[in-house]
């Protein structure tokens, strides 16, 4: 009962209490209240791949994005985080330990260093004005929730509308995940969503994400393709929506199989979207070539935006690395040929190529007696692919799926 008598006064008191302490030069302090941003989870106990992988999440519950700048995050030992960074309305905050492996498909939105120990630890979120706004585990005691080996739970928030106290947290249900750890187990937690057992409606808004990637090692001189991908989480339609690229000095402009409106301005390639409705996906490749005299690492970044409003914009944009090496011409080998198929009309018919080269080669647009491989088909270096005429039909024969289908097969003659 004091707990709660306690949380009301401070929700009351302490948004007209300023403290000046803390503040970085030329910041002014803006009054926050209690919970405006809270603690949502903590992954004190790392994951299955590492102990040392340790997350925390912030959580904005308001209808506003939050500046952090000023913010602090600290604990009762080695961490202190001196925020930075904007928290979107309804929007997480996720903090990783060291580097952005610990939740290693969900980017982090900043790194920290320090452990969490797994017990008598409180985590306390102050604002600019050095007001505490939140905490986590504030009697100091055991944490309420979470585990570590061998399930490696987070401590979850059940209310982000309640205050800290040991009854409002609990161990993730290990049915509801978000994230894969360093070695791609899935997490036993949420981080960057909703926490196990909220029920948060999102806001009727967009939210696009863009993504984009590239093989590791390319060729001087050579054609190389770029995966784009945008997509729409929200729940409104994204309008008038615009694609930006912009092309490094490096590369030069080859093609795109987008179908869409495209100008180039100097570096910048523009695309245009009419409209990204709610859960669709939209993707294309790019392909690019360097100049015949450059070596090294090349990174590309896109961008995309909307007319509407979104939840998050932290994830409009995305770039893309990869290394630019000699111009040697690769080794690509037949390695092997069913020219006599066992299905009708030969539909299991298929050509194996093997990459003696020592780097990967992108073959996509190659042909084969003339009729191409699929765009941004590529073999590692000393590994084979299946190319085939129908996947269905190669399976039933070999036992495994194809790595590529041509859309259109040069039948293969018995002599």
């Amino acid at each position: 009962m004091f707990k709660r008598l306690f949380w009301s006064l401070a929700v009351a008191i302490l948004p007209f209490i300023v403290l000046v302490s803390g503040l970085r030069a030329g910041e002014t302090a803006v009054a926050f209240s209690s919970g405006e941003i809270i603690i949502s989870e903590v992954g004190w106990g790392g994951t299955k791949a590492s102990s040392f992988d340790e997350w925390i999440e912030l959580y904005n519950p308001t209808a506003s994005p939050i500046d952090l700048a000023g913010w602090t995050l600290t604990d009762d030992g080695d961490i202190t985080i001196n925020l930075n960074g904007v928290i979107s309305a309804n929007g997480f905050f996720l903090l990783e330990r060291t580097n952005d492996d610990p939740i290693a498909d969900v980017p982090a939105d900043q790194i920290y260093t320090g452990g969490l120990n797994n017990s008598n630890e409180i985590l306390t979120l102050r604002d600019n004005a050095n007001q505490v706004i939140d905490t986590a585990n504030n009697n100091g005691g055991g944490w309420p929730a979470g585990t570590g080996s061998p399930d490696y739970l987070s401590m979850e928030r059940s209310n982000p509308n309640s205050a800290d106290e040991d009854a409002n947290w609990h161990s993730n249900d290990t049915i509801t995940h978000n994230g894969l750890d360093a070695d791609g187990n899935p997490i036993n937690g949420t981080p960057k969503n909703n926490n196990s057992g909220w029920n948060i409606s999102i806001p009727n808004e967009a939210d696009l994400v863009v993504r984009k990637t590239v093989s590791d090692t390319v060729r001087q001189g050579q054609p190389f393709t770029y995966t784009i991908t945008v997509q729409n989480d929200g729940m409104l339609t994204a309008t008038a929506v615009i694609l930006t690229d912009t092309l490094p000095t490096s590369l030069t402009y080859l093609d795109d199989d987008s179908n869409l409106p495209r100008i180039q301005i100097d570096n910048q390639l523009i695309w245009t979207i009419n409209e990204v409705p709610p859960d669709t996906n939209i993707g294309f490749h790019l392909v690019v070539t360097t100049s015949n005299d450059f070596i090294g690492s090349v990174t590309n970044g896109i961008s995309v935006t909307t007319a509407v409003t979104e939840t998050n914009l932290v994830n409009n944009h995305a770039q893309a690395s990869t290394f630019v090496s000699s111009s040697s011409a690769p080794k690509i080998l037949i390695d092997a040929i069913l020219y006599d198929g066992y299905e009708l009309n030969d539909a299991d018919e298929a050509i194996r190529l093997y990459n003696a080269s020592d780097w990967l080669v992108d073959v996509g647009g190659w042909q084969i007696n003339g009729k191409s491989i699929p765009i941004n088909t590529s073999i590692p270096p000393q590994k084979t692919i299946w190319l085939t005429k129908n996947a269905a039909a190669f399976a039933r024969q070999f036992g495994f799926m194809p790595d590529s289908v041509l859309s259109s097969w040069a039948g293969l003659a018995n002599d």
